[in-house]
């Protein structure tokens, strides 16, 4: 997570307002801040199976650092995913709500990340991750989803990263809320598993609140 240095309320209007760390420049050779730019997760392009999901686990600490404390960021998405000294960092808190009331508060949501329909609290956060996953691997904008790209549909065989991380997005971006995965330590057990390409074939359950969505996870044997 990023730090706040200081937030409050502007007096005129009553506006939230936050004061966060400089992230690490775009062009480290800038020659000012003039031309400043963040370096974003945003400006990293697409990346393998096993790439997306080391880049996204990265976000799921950010998250899970939130939801234990009952907080739901809202608007998760490549651009809010910075560097700082290095590291990837979840920032960007305006639209920052608590628990179940986050789906009434948070109106903010960048188009295609906020899931359709009525959705409350961590879910918001866990759809939105999964269009983050979505846009890494594939390289397409969240708004493309669920079409994949010709590099991908043209490669024949897929390997077994990409067929897990594919799964899990579908899991993830469920157009039914109901069948959606909602717990957020299966989805870091599975990127876990694709960012590590260790462990022998095995069987894991994707559950959501209602329903059990079983599929098979393919992992590369340890060399």
């Amino acid at each position: 997570m990023l730090a706040v240095i200081d937030y409050g309320l502007e007096p005129v209007h009553g506006l939230a307002w936050e004061e966060l760390p400089v992230a690490d420049a775009l062009d480290p050779d800038g020659a000012g801040f003039d031309e400043y730019s963040p370096a974003t997760l945003a400006s990293e392009g697409f990346a393998s199976a096993s790439s997306a999901a080391k880049a996204a686990l990265e976000v799921v600490r950010g998250l899970e650092f939130l939801h234990r404390r009952g907080w739901v960021h809202g608007d998760v998405k490549p651009a809010n995913v910075l560097k700082w000294h290095g590291e990837r960092v979840l920032g960007d808190y305006d639209t920052l709500g608590h628990g179940s009331e986050a789906g009434r508060t948070i109106t903010a949501s960048t188009e295609g990340y906020c899931p359709p329909g009525t959705c409350e609290g961590p879910d918001r956060d866990l759809f939105a991750l999964g269009k983050l996953i979505y846009e890494l691997w594939s390289g397409n904008s969240r708004l493309e989803y669920p079409s994949i790209p010709s590099r991908l549909t043209d490669a024949g065989t897929w390997s077994r990263e990409d067929r897990l991380i594919n799964r899990l997005i579908e899991a993830l971006c469920h157009p039914i809320g109901l069948n959606r995965l909602r717990r957020l330590e299966q989805v870091q057990e599975a990127l876990e598993a694709v960012a590590s390409g260790t462990a022998d074939r095995k069987s894991t359950r994707l559950n959501s609140s209602h329903a059990n969505i079983s599929y098979a996870v393919f992992c590369l044997k340890k060399k």
